[in-house]
């Protein structure tokens, strides 16, 4: 009797069970996709060696007191001392988050590649979830999450270590899922104000990792206004919480360019005049990613400017057919690509990640919009699903040969230098300057500044003078050459 009775209480919960797990896959299988997609795609970058400015990173994490680390990281003003970095950005919890990992894992580059690659899945994971809390449907979290986690244009933000300040983007879209709730008139006043106190904390995080988070908080802002607060302008409670998640972006932004010097400061905001450029050049990196100089003209293909337009079209068309959360998030996509048409320092697609977020919710809630009042009759939903899944792949697939790409080009190269130069000069005298010939793209790039942090971490002497010249000045070079000063030629791979 007993048995009898167990196997009719397991069959009984084993038939309540199976329902809610179908719903459970059902809900969730696009983003499961998504995730695999995107490990797939920057699996080769997992493997890759140190490049550029992780050699700052990697010199000050070793050779500076915690105390003066601390200071060069919380006090814009602070001398920046090996943590040159620090003088263009106040990113706090970047720079501190690089040190912890190299207190635990030193010199292995795995783990930190491991971070990165851990924060794109975050931001994946929350901007599925994001979507599928704004947007009724499943079309609109299944493409926006497939749009995050295979867009290539940021994708620098990921492969890149230096980049792991790309973590203050899933804590600006935690920001933005803690505000939802905050915004529930139907919530006590308690529990709405735990909830925005939440928001206004990850907002915060998200901007000591990376200032341009606040792209995202706005984009938060312009949703509440247009969308669950539109009918409400007319009440103080309104924009009092409309304002308070600007607070922590106003505070970070007075201590990022009014804290740092002036030279800093003049460094960092610098493309007036040609901001207008730079903002188009990212506009049409939403639809083609691929990119070109905006000050040479190189890249007339029309299609990429037509589909600009077309971005630009979507929330004008929304505002039109009060479709408000389709302006909101069209409008935020947008106004997320003025910080970087004002950045003086350089330009290119590895600044697109943080607005690759609000182009998957953008892309989401046009497919969603586009499917309404339509359904596929059931025969044809397998085949829809696999021609979708197929098409992810390809994407996938492409992605991961340009990822391979990327290493091969990038941190391939730099560790072939490195490695040259050790077999070369097992050791160094001390004082002594090294003189690189022919030095290869990307060590070459912004005058070789990265050279003598990567000869200081090896060899140690951050002090060390490295020069860099080509091969048809070697002669002079080898005429003042010091006793203890060495030259390294580099010879690239066959």
């Amino acid at each position: 009797m007993l048995t009898g009775l167990t196997r009719r209480w397991s069959g009984t919960a084993e038939a309540k069970t199976r329902p809610i797990v179908r719903t459970v896959a059902a809900r969730y299988w696009p983003v499961a996709v998504a995730v695999v997609a995107a490990t797939w795609m920057y699996g080769p970058a997992l493997n890759s060696a140190f490049l550029g400015d992780d050699y700052l990173l990697l010199l000050a994490s070793r050779q500076m007191p915690l105390g003066e680390f601390l200071r060069a990281t919380w006090d814009p003003s602070a001398d920046a001392g090996i943590l040159q970095l620090s003088e263009n950005y106040w990113r706090p919890l970047s720079f501190l988050t690089f040190r912890g990992m190299y207190w635990i894992f030193g010199g292995d580059p795995l783990p930190y590649h491991l971070f990165n690659l851990g924060v794109h899945l975050a931001s994946v994971v929350l901007v599925f979830e994001l979507t599928r809390r704004l947007v009724d449907g499943r079309l609109a979290p299944a493409v926006a999450a497939f749009v995050m986690a295979l867009h290539p244009a940021g994708r620098e933000s990921i492969t890149w270590i230096a980049s792991l300040n790309s973590a203050g983007l899933p804590l600006a879209l935690a920001a933005w899922l803690a505000f939802l709730p905050a915004t529930d008139a139907a919530r006590s006043r308690s529990s709405r104000l735990t909830w925005c106190g939440a928001s206004v904390v990850l907002t915060m995080a998200a901007l000591l990792f990376r200032e341009t988070a606040a792209a995202v908080t706005v984009a938060m802002v312009l949703w509440y206004v247009l969308v669950p607060g539109r009918g409400r302008w007319a009440e103080r409670n309104t924009w009092l919480l409309a304002a308070l998640p600007l607070v922590p972006v106003a505070l970070a932004a007075a201590l990022s360019f009014f804290g740092v010097s002036s030279g800093s400061r003049d460094a960092l905001v610098g493309a007036e005049a040609n901001a207008l450029d730079r903002w188009w050049f990212y506009v049409k990196l939403a639809l083609v990613p691929q990119a070109a100089d905006p000050g040479e003209g190189a890249f007339v293909l029309w299609p990429q400017r037509a589909l600009a337009f077309v971005m630009i079209a979507v929330p004008i068309g929304a505002l039109l057919r009060r479709d408000w959360l389709l302006a909101a998030l069209g409008l935020g996509f947008l106004v997320s690509l003025v910080p970087y048409a004002l950045f003086g320092l350089g330009f290119g697609i590895r600044y697109f990640y943080y607005p690759s977020a609000l182009l998957a919710l953008v892309a989401g809630t046009v497919a969603q919009r586009l499917w309404d009042g339509r359904s596929l009759p059931s025969p044809l939903r397998a085949p829809a699903a696999a021609a979708l899944l197929v098409v992810v792949a390809v994407a996938a697939l492409v992605g991961c040969d340009a990822v391979t790409d990327w290493r091969r080009e990038n941190p391939d190269v730099h560790q072939h230098w490195v490695d040259g130069l050790r077999r070369e000069h097992p050791t160094l005298p001390a004082g002594g300057a090294v003189w690189a010939i022919d030095t290869p793209y990307p060590l070459s790039l912004l005058d070789a500044y990265i050279l003598s942090p990567t000869v200081a971490y090896y060899y140690g002497d951050p002090g060390r003078a490295v020069y860099s010249t080509g091969s048809g000045n070697l002669w002079y070079v080898e005429a003042i050459v010091g006793p203890d000063d060495r030259i390294y030629r580099f010879q690239p791979k066959d």
